[in-house]
């Protein structure tokens, strides 16, 4: 059955061959063109073309196997197959069998690799039929193709769309494919590691990485199956959280407007209806649902709005805290723990679901009523490390529940990764080796531990890609 490229295309079905280790024949034709590539048990082992810079003898030349003269006598050959020109050129000793070896492998994944900017066309894969015989053993990887396709082609147009609104599930890179991927796109990999679970346009600002450069980097991790996508919650319309956003900006930068009715309340609103209204508004504008590298007004005006949000909010939250409800007797020691181990169950929850701050307003709460509870200082510091606006914040009290945790590791592994998303890295250093020190099995610390050598060493070896294998 033959698909169009259009509606699959080629490196969806590479994805396909690597993993369930296919074997046959795929036949790819587009405008004046056919191209054949073979496969058995997931590797390439042959590939021919009709183009005629694909062609072995243009690639003997091009790689310098051949000199000018002897391309001129031959040229003229060019109706004979590959495999016959191949045998015309080791008859008259114009080249080794080695150097031919290499020359196919070369022509072999040029022809590979050209189906990665193929975008109209047809192809058609047929299991029962094996690859020719020619002599000679040819197992290129397909992780490498795949990786080396992937930065040549436009990936947004394969994978931007629907799954620009999908959440990222990171998996690992397989060790089969590790070796084929540059140190840029490892270290992106470990990267996102360090994120919270997002959508793409969330990473696309979070990080404020170029989109195409994201699409082929997420592509080949996608390919080789170091990644996947899970749907989201349905999120509204980009053009209208733009316009909500503007409107937004709009009434926070007016000094006549007042304090509660941009939060869309009246004078007599409770603290309870602040609260819900500050957290609804501040999902919806968020930085990392807008801008990129493309657009870094939209995510800058993002970044205003939230932080006029939270003074606003913190303004009102302190001015209507006195005129709640207060108890009539000063609640006893037990009762002030048992609320306290309330508030705080309830503010772990608020963090598994992501609704930090709301979680953060509850741990403050437990502080308040056991100033002395190092966990609470520990969820407070983890919730604030989410909101870069008050990671200062996050760090006094990360310091706070070491200070009266000495003996766990948890809040010096937090405190470690906060410094590392500040790239304070001589810090998080210190920080990871001290969780070592506590608990030498933290697989957490041991892992980042190796990521910030590993990022050492890479910066040392400034041109280690030379070495790099190409198959």
């Amino acid at each position: 059955m033959a698909y169009a490229v259009e509606a699959q295309p080629i490196p969806f079905f590479f994805k396909e061959i690597l993993h369930e280790r296919l074997t046959g024949e795929l036949q790819v034709k587009g405008n004046g063109f056919t191209k054949t590539l073979c496969f058995s048990e997931g590797k390439l082992v042959y590939a021919t073309s009709t183009r005629f810079d694909e062609k072995i003898l243009i690639i003997l030349h091009l790689m310098g196997r051949i000199s000018e003269e002897q391309y001129n006598l031959i040229s003229g050959l060019q109706q004979y197959s590959d495999e016959e020109i191949c045998a015309i050129l080791l008859q008259n000793h114009y080249v080794s069998i080695k150097d031919l070896y290499y020359a196919r492998v070369y022509q072999f994944r040029r022809i590979a690799l050209s189906v990665f900017t193929i975008w109209k066309g047809q192809w058609d894969f047929d299991p029962g039929i094996h690859p020719p015989d020619s002599g000679e053993n040819f197992f290129i990887p397909m992780a490498g193709i795949i990786t080396e396709g992937s930065r040549k082609t436009a990936a947004g147009s394969l994978l931007s769309g629907k799954r620009l609104f999908q959440i990222l599930k990171l998996r690992e890179i397989p060790e089969t494919a590790s070796r084929f991927f540059t140190a840029d796109e490892t270290m992106f990999f470990q990267q996102l590691t360090t994120l919270p679970p997002l959508t793409c346009r969330e990473i696309i600002a979070r990080i404020n990485i170029h989109p195409e450069i994201f699409w082929r980097k997420i592509l080949a991790l996608f390919l080789v199956d170091a990644i996947e996508f899970v749907e989201a919650p349905k999120e509204s319309d980009p053009a209208t959280d733009i316009e909500h956003l503007l409107a937004l900006y709009g009434k926070v930068s007016d000094p006549s407007q007042a304090g509660l009715a941009i939060f869309g309340l009246s004078g007599n609103s409770t603290l309870e209806e602040v609260q819900e209204s500050y957290t609804d508004l501040r999902k919806r504008v968020v930085p990392e649902r807008f801008g990129s590298a493309l657009a870094p007004e939209i995510k800058k005006i993002a970044e205003t709005v939230t932080r006029k949000l939270d003074e606003l909010h913190a303004v009102l939250a302190k001015k209507m805290e006195p005129t709640a409800e207060k108890p009539a007797t000063k609640p006893s020691v037990d009762d002030s723990k048992l609320r306290a181990r309330d508030l705080f169950l309830r503010g772990v929850e608020l963090t598994e679901q992501r609704q930090h701050s709301d979680a953060i307003i509850l741990f403050k709460q437990v502080i308040k009523l056991t100033p002395d509870d190092g966990d609470a200082y520990y969820m407070l510091g983890l919730c604030q490390s989410e909101n870069e606006y008050i990671w200062h914040e996050a760090e006094i009290n990360l310091k706070k529940a070491i200070e009266l945790h000495s003996w766990d590791a948890d809040p010096l592994y937090a405190l470690g990764d906060l410094f590392r998303r500040q790239n304070r890295l001589v810090l998080a250093e210190k920080c990871f080796q001290k969780v070592r020190e506590i608990a030498l099995e933290h697989t957490g610390a041991h892992r980042a531990l190796s990521e910030l050598r590993r990022g050492k060493t890479q910066k040392k070896e400034k041109f280690g890609f030379l070495k790099k294998k190409i198959f």
